[in-house]
Formats: C-alpha cells, structure tokens, sequence
C-alpha cells in the first residue's frame, strides 16, 4: 500500500475495471488529468503535462520487457525505440512502434489540449483482459 500511496503522491492515477468477483481487468497506470476536459487552461496547472501523448516506455513497462527486446520484436533499431521513448518525433517509427504495442493489447490513454499543445493523462493499460488475450 506504501508503494500505492507513493506513486498516488506523485500523481499517478492507477486505472482498471472492477466486477465483482472477479479480479481487476483492463489495468494500468496514467498521470491525473483534470476532470473537465474543456475548463479553462489555467484550472490545469498541478496536472502534469506531456509534449507527447504516447508513451512508450509506459507501453514497455506494462509489456515487461527490455528495450532490445521491444526492438527485435517490432522490427526497430534500438536506438529508435529508445529515442522514441524519451520523446524524439519519429512519424514513421512512432507509428510502427504504436502499432506493435496496440497488436500486443496496450491502450494508449491521455487527450491533448490544441491550444498549448500539451497531452493530459498520458498512460497506458491493457486494451482487454488476458483471459481475452489467450482467446
């Protein structure tokens, strides 16, 4: 619960579908984004904010693996995927990247903000359950 209320402190939002009596299906994690999505922009300052709405070292986390596996597995140099998780603009690669994490049953979250050009609630989690995965 410590580890919880640390990441919670820092603004993260831990995220997930909950039935009952069964465990918690589609999780992830994203930074807390303001509730209205049409307040005014200064109703935003506290909220972290990214230049990027995708992260893939999020995606990478929630997959578990290594760089140089995401890399291989994605058809990737790793020197792009690690340019790509610390924010280089790569249309091209992003898009690959993107798609490979998509098929892999990641959802990317977060919406952007045209006036400042900013994203709000960037994360990831899973787009299904794993029981779905295996199907």
């Amino acid at each position: 619960m410590q580890l919880i209320q640390f990441y919670e402190a820092e603004g993260i939002e831990f995220v997930g579908d909950l039935s009952f009596g069964k465990d918690v299906g589609r999780s992830g994690a994203r930074w807390k984004a303001p509730g209205d999505l049409f307040a005014d922009a200064s109703d935003r300052t506290g909220f972290h904010s990214e230049k990027f709405g995708t992260s893939f070292s999020a995606a990478r986390s929630l997959l578990d693996l290594k760089q140089s596996e995401i890399a291989e597995r994605a058809s990737l140099p790793p020197s792009t995927v690690s340019a790509l998780e610390t924010g280089t603009p790569w249309p091209s690669s992003s898009a690959i990247l993107r798609d490979f994490y998509v098929n892999q049953g990641v959802e990317f979250l977060g919406w952007g903000d045209a006036g400042s050009g900013l994203f709000y609630g960037v994360g990831v989690r899973w787009s299904r359950t794993p029981a779905e995965s295996a199907s």
